[in-house]
């Protein structure tokens, strides 16, 4: 089987009549790649919206390892953004995040709003194809190759976004100004990285009392950085 590298390779110096706007190749893995539009993606399960990676399966290549886990990773859970509606699926629609258009990305129906009062809205209340909506980040997966990015589109969250605390339980807000962040947990031992939201004050109180510097950081990041220094280069 050829290598990934030789086969992305093969693509970029393919023509639109090897192409076309939707394709599909082998891989090295079990299934296929899609080529939509100029990306790679994994199939995508159209039953549940999620790229069809088995648990444990990583893409790999002759290469050093490659983290595929850098992807989206200047988006956060709680960002708003604007997305393009590419596709209606049975479980929600497929969407492209203006600025982010090689991430796959999606939201299922129970975070769309339904006028009709159903909890998950009906195919009919589905925002049009081809049209831009705002939403924001209910979490970016990259605990699998692909890295893929789950979208919220109900107007409540495009308000206050909050998600359940991984310490507390409580709902931790993730909007801009609220009282939550989200953890990243990534190993040298290899690409992946599982994620969850917190309460700033619940993981400054989980650690330990002596480190008076990393509990303040957690309270202050994203809010009260320390300032650059005439050379450019920010203080500790």
């Amino acid at each position: 089987m050829l290598g990934l590298q030789h086969l992305i390779s093969e693509l970029r110096h393919a023509g639109p009549a090897e192409l076309g706007r939707h394709a599909t190749i082998p891989a090295e893995r079990t299934g296929v790649l899609e080529v939509v539009l100029g990306r790679l993606w994994p199939t995508v399960d159209r039953q549940v919206g999620i790229p069809d990676c088995a648990a444990g399966e990583v893409i790999r290549d002759d290469h050093p390892m490659q983290r595929f886990d850098i992807f989206g990773g200047d988006l956060v859970a709680g960002t708003a953004v604007r997305a393009t509606i590419i596709s209606h699926e049975p479980w929600g629609v497929m969407a492209e995040v203006l600025g982010h258009e090689t991430v796959g990305a999606s939201a299922d129906a129970a975070f769309i709003d339904s006028p009709s009062g159903a909890p998950r809205a009906l195919p009919e209340e589905y925002p049009p194809v081809g049209v831009q909506v705002e939403a924001v980040v209910q979490e970016i997966r990259r605990y699998h190759p692909p890295a893929w990015i789950r979208l919220t589109m109900r107007t409540a969250d495009l308000r206050e976004f909050s998600w359940p605390c991984g310490c507390c339980g409580q709902l931790a807000i993730l909007s801009p100004g609220g009282d939550g962040v989200t953890v990243d947990v990534r190993s040298s031992d290899g690409p992946g990285c599982a994620s969850f939201a917190v309460h700033r004050s619940c993981l400054a109180d989980r650690l330990d009392p002596d480190f008076n510097g990393d509990r303040a950081r957690v309270v202050a990041v994203g809010r009260n950085q320390p300032p650059l220094a005439s050379d450019g280069i920010q203080s500790p």
